[in-house]
């Protein structure tokens, strides 16, 4: 299994009051749907202060919808939101996009420029970017973007559980992922993902995954489970899971060190899993995402 499908696996795994909003910028909590089932954040302008930035932010945004990453290359970026719904991912960012305060002139193959109630929309017909304003960038569906530029009249509210979850996590943490559990994953998910996480997901409360990037990488993924006996099952999926990619050794053997130094544990209903990896091990496993098939 490649390392982005374990990683996704992890962030779909893992009453809002002002103090719980911090985590996510005020400018894109008010944007985020309410039927939003999970976030994913990064704070570029805080990894960018240690030692592993360089090692990062090509993979992030290499993993960034086309349009998106396109209009990033160029800009000076801070935040960087995934909003995942029942049917779709939307993208949001907050930066500086152009030394003028305008939009960038942001092209790609088979996109055009049009209007949307007065925003800039540039769209292939099947992705879009749109500005909210000369630090607010959003990509999507085209549908979806619509959505939420008319959401703002309509007083919808984002998901305060989302942003309650969100809200804990400390803010030594550059890199971070809230789920609500107890629905089905989206039908879209590659296998063996999506297979993972049908089964996975009817049993959790909700999950929470941190990363703090220092001199290493440490990630933590907690999943509050509905029962013992679904936290046990858990537990020992993600066991089995470990055990079973270990078999690869040959084929990628900085992903089994790293899965040697992962620890699983439960406690009541609590499931947490736990991996330090020193900055050349992530080196390695990053360079095999690249070229794995």
């Amino acid at each position: 299994m490649r390392i982005c499908a374990f990683f996704c696996l992890l962030v779909f795994l893992a009453c809002s009051a002002p103090p719980e909003i911090r985590r996510v910028d005020p400018a894109l909590a008010t944007l985020i749907p309410p039927e939003a089932v999970a976030l994913a954040g990064v704070r570029l302008d805080r990894l960018e202060n240690t030692p592993l930035y360089e090692t990062l932010r090509p993979f992030l945004m290499d993993h960034l919808p086309v349009p998106l990453a396109k209009g990033a290359a160029n800009a000076e970026l801070w935040e960087l939101l995934g909003v995942l719904t029942p049917k779709d991912t939307l993208w949001m960012t907050r930066g500086r996009f152009s030394a003028s305060g305008i939009e960038p002139r942001l092209t790609w193959d088979g996109a055009r420029r049009t209007a949307y109630r007065g925003y800039l929309m540039i769209t292939d017909g099947r992705l879009a970017v749109t500005f909210m304003n000369a630090t607010t960038a959003l990509a999507g569906r085209p549908g979806r973007l619509r959505t939420v530029i008319d959401q703002r009249d309509t007083g919808a509210q984002p998901p305060a559980d989302l942003l309650s979850l969100a809200g804990g996590i400390g803010a030594s943490c550059q890199m971070w992922a809230v789920a609500r559990g107890g629905r089905k994953p989206p039908p879209d998910l590659p296998e063996p993902v999506g297979r993972l996480l049908a089964d996975i997901l009817p049993k959790l409360r909700h999950a929470r995954v941190t990363i703090e990037a220092r001199d290493t990488l440490l990630l933590t993924a907690e999943a509050e489970c509905r029962t013992p006996d679904d936290a046990e099952t858990l537990r020992s999926a993600a066991n089995a899971f470990i055990g079973f990619t270990r078999l690869q050794r040959n084929r990628r053997p900085a992903l089994r060190e790293a899965l040697d130094l992962l620890s699983v544990q439960r406690e009541g209903t609590l499931v947490r899993l736990a991996v330090e990896l020193p900055a050349p091990l992530l080196e390695e496993l990053l360079a095999a995402e690249e070229t794995a098939p």
